[in-house]
């Protein structure tokens, strides 16, 4: 899942409304963050924060486990994707991450990530026995964490 370049601030507002009150009929709620090309980092940094990680490092983390896995990378990329180009790409601060990196951060921490969209879309990523982080992803660009606390 790769995001879009650019969304209407309008659209983004509009499907966190609408996905906070799915999530609400399962005792959950958002948590929004800054973004600024970083929020899938910081997305998960907040499902994390119990192990004290920060979006930084989940950023440079994933992105050295995809250089150090490339033989794995490159199943998660298209013919002509590089998974090199793409690591040394995302690894710098507000690039968007997307869900070609999903596979790094859940292999990395050792957790299953499972993305709610709108409508009631939902997929998984990871191992079936880590333990499963929640992430909202709004207009094909912007991720939030989802909160049961």
């Amino acid at each position: 899942m790769k995001n879009s370049a650019k969304v209407d601030r309008y659209k983004i507002n509009d499907e966190f409304q609408r996905l906070q009150t799915e999530v609400e009929e399962l005792g959950a709620y958002l948590r929004n963050n800054r973004g600024e090309g970083n929020c899938l980092f910081h997305a998960i940094a907040d499902q994390l924060r119990i192990q004290g990680v920060n979006a930084d490092t989940i950023r440079r983390e994933a992105c050295n486990y995809v250089l150090q896995h490339l033989q794995q990378a490159q199943g998660f990329f298209t013919d002509g994707e590089s998974p090199v180009q793409y690591a040394h790409q995302t690894s710098n601060d507000g690039v968007q991450g997307d869900g070609r990196i999903f596979w790094a951060i859940c292999a990395f921490y050792h957790i299953r990530i499972r993305v709610r969209m709108v409508g009631g879309i939902t997929f998984e990523e990871g191992n079936q026995n880590d333990r499963v982080v929640e992430i909202g992803y709004l207009a094909n660009i912007h991720y939030v964490s989802i909160r049961y606390d």
